[in-house]
């Protein structure tokens, strides 16, 4: 009779096994959405902001993951800032460095999580109450990058926002599928971006996130994009932008 014990014992240890891993795949199961938020922790009130918003939408937000921003006055004197290609070593452009590393940072981290889609926030992006990200890809479903920034929804609108459309720069909230992930984390560093220079040449325009980012997608690599523009903000004084700085190339001053 011992046969049937043993044939007990390993139908148990299977049927365990079997549960484990069905227990650990569902654990560790790739997550549909995570936002990002880029953030230094000197700027509590606009992360309290961004929070209030965020946390108040009707239907249940996405995990978040806050990212502390890369430190522009920490960088500035780097032969990383100071040899960017296409930047002025000037208070607003290392500003800018800063958040196009930043952005890189949430991209690796996302892709190191396995998310299906990465949601980038700056931190003074206002989601709306009603907003549902699920929604959104379903009325984009070819799409590999969908800006939500609601100032590429001011006039005239039609140039901006849709299916298909590339807005030309307002990345105040920018969804990133996982199949350009690794693309974006390598043009954006200027050690690994292989179009710096070839940008450069065609616009004559600073390689700051905002516009590498669409001339990217149109040009090279002939991405997907759409633009679903409901994300509000810009509540507060850039970041960003250095009002007494007036030089050639000088970026948009609404960061």
């Amino acid at each position: 009779m011992l046969w049937w014990y043993d044939i007990l014992v390993a139908v148990c240890l299977m049927t365990t096994l079997m549960y484990g891993l069905h227990k650990t795949y569902a654990h560790h199961a790739p997550e549909k959405f995570r936002a990002y938020l880029i953030n230094l922790p000197r700027h509590t009130e606009r992360m309290r902001n961004f929070q209030h918003h965020f946390q108040n939408t009707k239907k249940q937000p996405p995990p978040l993951t806050v990212v502390q921003a890369v430190d522009a006055q920490e960088m500035k004197h780097t032969p990383l800032f100071t040899n960017w290609p296409g930047m002025l070593n000037t208070p607003t452009h290392h500003n800018y460095k800063a958040l196009q590393l930043s952005v890189i940072k949430c991209l690796e981290i996302a892709q190191k999580a396995k998310v299906e889609w990465a949601i980038i926030c700056e931190d003074d992006a206002e989601l709306p109450p009603d907003i549902n990200f699920q929604q959104i890809v379903s009325l984009y479903p070819d799409s590999e990058v969908i800006y939500l920034d609601g100032r590429n929804g001011l006039q005239p609108k039609e140039l901006h926002t849709g299916d298909g459309m590339v807005p030309g720069c307002c990345m105040n909230c920018v969804m990133y599928h996982n199949s350009v992930l690794s693309t974006f984390i390598k043009e954006l560093h200027p050690h690994t971006g292989k179009h710096f220079q070839e940008y450069i040449e065609q616009t004559q325009k600073a390689t700051l996130n905002d516009w590498l980012i669409p001339w990217l997608i149109t040009y090279v690599f002939r991405i997907k994009c759409s633009s679903h523009a409901v994300v509000n903000g810009h509540n507060f004084q850039s970041t960003v932008t250095v009002s007494e700085e007036h030089h050639t190339h000088q970026p948009r001053g609404d960061a």
